[in-house]
Parts: structure tokens; sequence; C-alpha cells
């Protein structure tokens, strides 16, 4: 952070305060399965159990409601008592660490490069959809950032030949194919070879961002 040009540092907290007020001002639905299948089973956090979430779950694994009625819960226990806020701090939450590690990913890709470090912040924080897509408990948005990191990782390993980096791709596969199982094809990429791997890696990566934008269409 200390090497960031004053600009990028600007990018960064501009786009994080409009994640946060985007999370709070905008609580809407933008799907009717997800509202379905999630929203209305974490919140009013006093009035759901972890054993109605598992008893009431469908198609989909009941492990993405399961974690974030823990943050609802836990935003009860600390008084919030409004449901409508227990689910705006949760927004809260799922936009800065989303967007936190996008930021983290540009700036380890672009590190030598400060002109494109200030663009890829600036369009991770003021592209028009992207406050939108980090702030909502949709499967897609839950999963992108995990896949994206395990892109990421799994190109530093083609890269440097790091098995530490080849690990993290993998632990970071599975968090994401928690929450959108089909993530888990991008296994192919990890075992693919050299080059071929990696170009993969760059390509999921951007899949990875733009996969939440499936219910706008």
């Amino acid at each position: 952070m200390d090497n960031l040009s004053k600009r990028s540092k600007w990018f960064i907290l501009g786009g994080a305060a409009l994640i946060v007020f985007t999370a709070i001002v905008n609580i809407g639905i933008i799907a009717i399965d997800d509202y379905a299948c999630i929203i209305s089973k974490i919140i009013p956090a006093q009035n759901l159990t972890f054993d109605q979430v598992v008893a009431g779950r469908d198609i989909r694994s009941p492990i993405a409601p399961l974690v974030l009625l823990s943050v609802t819960k836990v935003a009860y226990w600390l008084g919030v008592e409004d449901p409508a806020w227990q689910l705006r701090l949760l927004l809260v939450l799922i936009g800065i660490l989303s967007y936190a590690s996008f930021c983290w990913i540009g700036l380890s890709l672009f590190k030598k490069d400060k002109a494109k470090i200030d663009w890829f912040l600036f369009l991770s924080g003021f592209y028009f959809i992207c406050p939108l897509i980090f702030t909502r408990p949709l499967i897609e948005s839950l999963s992108a950032p995990f896949l994206t990191l395990s892109c990421f990782f799994g190109q530093q390993y083609w890269d440097k030949s790091q098995r530490k980096s080849l690990a993290l791709a993998l632990v970071f596969l599975v968090f994401a194919s928690i929450f959108r199982f089909q993530s888990g094809i991008c296994l192919t990429a990890s075992s693919n070879s050299g080059p071929v791997g990696a170009g993969l890696c760059k390509y999921l990566s951007l899949a990875a961002a733009l996969s939440a934008n499936h219910s706008l269409v």
C-alpha cells in the first residue's frame, strides 16, 4: 500500500466507499431464485435456525445460506434486530471482501506497471456494474472471488513452479465450488501443462469476474 501512487490510493478508497454505499442503499433482489434460496433463509436471523435451513434445502447445497446465516446471526447477537440492517451489514461484508480480493490480484499482477494498476483499480471500483455485483448474495458473486484467486495462483504455479501456489489454487477452487459447484470445471485448467494451463487460468479469471452477470441478462 505504501508503494502505491496517491491516485491509486484514492481509487481504492473511493471504490470501497461506493461499494459500502451501494450495499446500504440497494438491498433489493435481482433474481427470484436467489431470494428464495438465499435471502429468505438468512433474515430475519432471530426467527431462523441452522436446522431449518438444512431441512428446507432444495437442489442447491445449503452451505451458502448456512455461511451467510452465521453472519446475520452474529449481527443479531451484536444487537442488530432489524432484518434490513442485518442484510445491509452482510452485503457490506460481502462487497468489501470481494473488492479486496480483486484489488489484491490486480496489484499483484501489475505491480511493475503503475498505469495498469490505476486502470485496474478504477474499473474495479467504478465500472458501473461492479459495486452492484460485488454486493449481491448470489452464489455466483460468492464464488467469483475464490475462483479468481484460484486462477491467479494457478498461473503463479505455472510461471514460477511454486508448489505452495498450486496448493493455494486448489484450496480456493474448493471454496469456489462450495458456493457454485460448476466452478469445479476449472480444475481442468490446473491439470493442463505449461502455457496452456496458464492461458486457461487467465481466461477463467475473467470468466469468474463476469459470471455473476448472468442474472442481469
